[in-house]
């Protein structure tokens, strides 16, 4: 084969094995190739493979005791431009620790490298935003890295009740306030009218997630400000079926919800209910004996 044909050929094959692991969401496992190319020398399949890593069109990573290999996008190959095989392995060890991230130290364990070589690498895949340092909770001085577009779990970032590695007690105490002059003003208020209030009010930098908000209404009803009370209603925030959650001041008379009263709170087709349709108040006869027990 000549220079010209073996460079044809490479060239076919690089293309043929990221057509493939494109079309895989998981990749191509590393026994897959002698049946995707039964025709091709496995030693050729190799050098393919690892010309593609060195240009960063593709990536590796385990699952179990199985090697894959996924299709690396144009674009974001530029940025592997000039890696070598150890900044490879660093970042596909960052890559595999997902939202959780991996400490310095155990970088340096999983791919024997010295630390300084470490050091430098991961410096390098920060500048070309490969990947990020993270702070984490579980010490100031720990450093644990992840992909830089990936999203910090909880469990390592804390979460809004943390704030440069600290238990943000202070921050907790205004939205606990906060949220008690709400519902003490309202007079009662569901957990998403209470988050919308909260993000409406700017008084919290970052957002608030549904659990977080909850947070700060059990401990407002464990330390007997405010309590829970349920209710039929109808619009926004209800839930149609079932009883919504409400809270109330302690001791408060709960609100009355004349709306409960009539046959309409319960109806099962409400929703279908019109003034002049096959369903309507006046053809209701559930309606027509309520009125008639009460005027």
């Amino acid at each position: 084969m000549g220079v010209i044909e073996l460079s044809v050929f490479v060239m076919e094959l690089e293309r043929k094995i990221l057509d493939a692991a494109k079309a895989s969401t998981q990749g191509i496992d590393e026994g897959s190739f002698g049946r995707l190319f039964p025709d091709i020398n496995p030693q050729e399949i190799v050098a393919c493979l690892n010309a593609l890593l060195v240009k960063g069109r593709i990536t590796t990573f385990r699952d179990g005791k199985t090697l894959y290999f996924r299709e690396v996008a144009e674009d974001e190959a530029v940025k592997f431009k000039g890696l070598g095989p150890d900044e490879l392995t660093i970042y596909q060890l960052i890559e595999h620790s997902q939202n959780i991230g991996i400490w310095s130290k155990d970088l340096k364990t999983k791919s024997g490298l010295q630390t300084t070589h470490v050091s430098k690498i991961l410096a390098t895949l920060e500048s070309r935003k490969l990947i990020k340092r993270v702070p984490s909770i579980s010490g100031k001085n720990k450093k644990v890295y992840m992909l830089y577009n990936v999203e910090p779990s909880r469990d390592v970032t804390g979460g809004a009740w943390y704030s440069d590695q600290e238990f943000d007690s202070e921050f907790i105490n205004v939205l606990y306030s906060h949220v008690l002059h709400y519902v003490t003003e309202k007079g009662f208020a569901s957990a998403e009218q209470i988050g919308e209030h909260i993000q409406a009010s700017g008084i919290s930098k970052v957002t608030l997630q549904p659990e977080d908000v909850m947070t700060i209404i059990n401990t407002l009803v464990y330390d007997g400000r405010i309590e829970l009370f349920t209710q039929f209603m109808r619009g926004q925030h209800s839930t149609k079926g079932k009883k919504d959650a409400f809270y109330k001041p302690v001791g408060q008379t709960t609100p009355m919800n004349y709306f409960t009263e009539i046959p309409c709170s319960v109806c099962p087709v409400f929703q279908d209910c019109t003034d002049e349709g096959d369903i309507s108040p006046a053809k209701c006869e559930y309606m027509n004996q309520w009125l008639d027990k009460h005027f």
